[in-house]
Formats: structure tokens, sequence, C-alpha cells
């Protein structure tokens, strides 16, 4: 077992509409060059991650290809998520993140 630094805090939120678990969130800290450290998320969830280290990079793997208009987004702080930030600190947002809808 390795105790490498964990790079990124993945999150995956339930978006189907009428499902009993909708909204509902689970996050997991994700290592640096672990074997098998990954989260494994259906079609039906939005995901999103928050860096914990410099430079980290994320990879991600998908059953598909890439599709523009089925792409969204959801703003970051519109869900009780834990995101593992400093006291007082705020996240770096892409400019599509920083003018994501709330969840509804």
């Amino acid at each position: 077992m390795c105790d490498a630094p964990r790079a990124i805090f993945d999150v995956a939120v339930d978006i189907r509409v009428g499902s009993p678990t909708y909204g509902e969130w689970v996050g997991e800290e994700l290592g640096l060059w672990r074997m098998g450290d990954s989260c494994w998320s259906q079609r039906v969830s939005s995901m999103a991650f928050l860096t914990l280290l410099p430079d980290t990079e994320v990879q991600y793997k998908c059953t598909d290809y890439y599709a523009p208009d089925c792409d969204g987004g959801v703003r970051w702080d519109s869900l009780p998520i834990a995101w593992p930030l400093a006291f007082g600190s705020a996240p770096v947002l892409s400019g599509k993140d920083a003018i994501a809808p709330e969840f509804f």
C-alpha cells in the first residue's frame, strides 16, 4: 500500500430528477500516482473536483466521444458539499465554472 499524497477531492452528484437520492453527493480524496485510485460515475451524475496539490492534472476515461451540446455545469457552492478548503479561502474557478447556474 502506497501512502501517496492526496491530489484531488472528487465529487459525484445525483442529478436524476425524481430519484430518491436527487441532489445527494459522494466525495473521495484520490491519491497521486496510485494504481486503481479512481472513481466511476454513471452518466446521470454531475462530476466535480478540487485539486489539493499544485500543478495537479486530472484525466477522465469516458464511454463515448465528447459532446459539447450535452456539457453543463452547476455552481460549486449551490449544494452542501463539504469541500476541503482552507478556512476562509475560495477556489480558483474556470470561466465556465464561474458562471455556472445554481443546482435546483
